[in-house]
């Protein structure tokens, strides 16, 4: 039976337990989220090519950022840099290549990097980079590759993503579709 001291424990318990487990959310917001990335531009702005370049912050995607923007800006091609919650608010026409580098969070790829590539069937001119706690996620249907965010390995994924993007770039522009828009 249910006496007053037993449910006041039990309540105790409850709160103590919500209590910790709040605080474990809080830590783990602080530990895995992205920071956000500042919009930049490099490379001459009468480019023959450009590319977008999505991304998030954290100290492996800022290094294989630069080493895509450094292999960028050596060919003189023109980079736009923005954070990965920026993409619904870019146009993509401009752009000869998008490339995207998000986290996969909650078990699922990050929201607006899904949604950009969701409005954007021709998925032609994309090449992502996903990471996740084991490395193995990935979007389906588009070019790119999963990735631990291993600091060590960031510039080997970055050679690999640049392979990608170079052959999207040797492609040449394909006109984009008014429903790719």
């Amino acid at each position: 039976m249910w006496t007053f001291e037993r449910m006041k424990r039990a309540l105790l318990i409850l709160a103590g337990l919500l209590l910790l487990f709040s605080a474990f959310l809080v830590w783990y917001k602080a530990t895995y989220s992205m920071d956000v990335v500042s919009e930049r531009s490099s490379g001459p702005e009468d480019a023959a090519q450009r590319v977008l370049v999505a991304t998030q912050g954290s100290t492996y995607k800022d290094l294989v950022t630069d080493h895509v923007i450094g292999h960028l800006t050596d060919q003189s091609i023109a980079v736009q840099v923005v954070d990965v919650t920026m993409l619904g608010s870019v146009d993509a026409s401009p752009f000869d290549a998008v490339v995207i580098l998000h986290t996969w969070e909650s078990w699922e790829p990050q929201t607006d990097a899904q949604a950009f590539l969701n409005a954007h069937p021709d998925r032609t001119r994309f090449v992502v980079l996903a990471t996740s706690g084991g490395g193995d996620e990935m979007i389906e249907g588009v070019d790119g590759i999963s990735s631990a965010s291993v600091v060590d390995e960031a510039q080997a994924d970055a050679d690999s993503l640049i392979a990608r993007l170079d052959r999207v770039l040797a492609r040449g522009r394909a006109p984009v579709s008014p429903s790719s828009r």
